[in-house]
């Protein structure tokens, strides 16, 4: 999910793993990063079998928070020669969106795509999201601001997001409630990070200060 955690060349990248692993070795641990499909990492963290999951939106069966450091913007996405020009609810009225299994949603944006007939199609990540809105089996998806224009920009695809976007959802580094000691640990780390503006660096690294995706919006 670049700029916040992605393959590059043989290695891992982004600013939740190198923000991870800070905080990790400040909490005296040693990360060791598993790539799995999004709904296996949710499954992974809920039976123990890994200690966390990175960027999650908030679960009240996981450990999270308060310190966050990415956050998901719930934002319309249509092709270039898409009529639509905002993001009303008449002008999505009977149309198919595409979603990501296994993400939390408002439920309000859930309950709006019901009232106003449009047909969901869920996709196992943002970037087959994207994939189907290019090649028209969605009229429109929800996909974060920062992260779709990086991956627009990395395939050369046109899209066009549309204002404004329906919410945020503030993410989280998510335990399972049996490491309660490692999370604590985490959090604190992330904390000092935070005052040190160490957080803050590796933001800048990766996304920079362009007008409208020089600012992560968290806690």
């Amino acid at each position: 999910w670049p700029p916040y955690a992605f393959r590059q060349d043989d290695d891992i990248a982004g600013v939740s793993i190198e923000i991870m692993q800070a905080a990790a070795r400040r909490a005296g641990y040693a990360p060791d990063f598993v790539e799995l499909p999004w709904n296996r990492c949710i499954q992974s963290v809920e039976t123990g079998t890994v200690h966390a999951v990175l960027d999650a939106a908030r679960r009240d069966n996981l450990l999270q928070g308060p310190e966050s450091y990415s956050a998901y913007t719930n934002t319309f996405w249509v092709r270039p020669d898409s009529p639509i020009r905002a993001a009303t609810p008449q002008a999505f009225r009977g149309l198919r969106l595409g979603l990501v299994s296994g993400y939390e949603y408002p439920a309000s944006l859930l309950a709006a795509a019901t009232a106003n007939g449009m047909t969901v199609d869920y996709s196992v990540d943002d970037g087959a999201n994207v994939r189907k809105l290019v090649f028209g089996r969605v009229d429109v998806i929800v996909a974060d601001r920062i992260s779709t224009r990086w991956m627009l920009r990395q395939e050369e695809i046109e899209l066009r997001p549309l204002s404004p976007d329906h919410s945020a959802d503030t993410l989280y580094p998510s335990f399972n409630p049996a490491f309660r000691e490692r999370h604590r640990r985490i959090d604190a780390a992330l904390a000092d990070m935070r005052q040190t503006g160490e957080i803050d660096a590796v933001i800048r690294k990766y996304v920079g200060k362009t007008e409208d995706e020089g600012r992560i919006e968290t806690n």
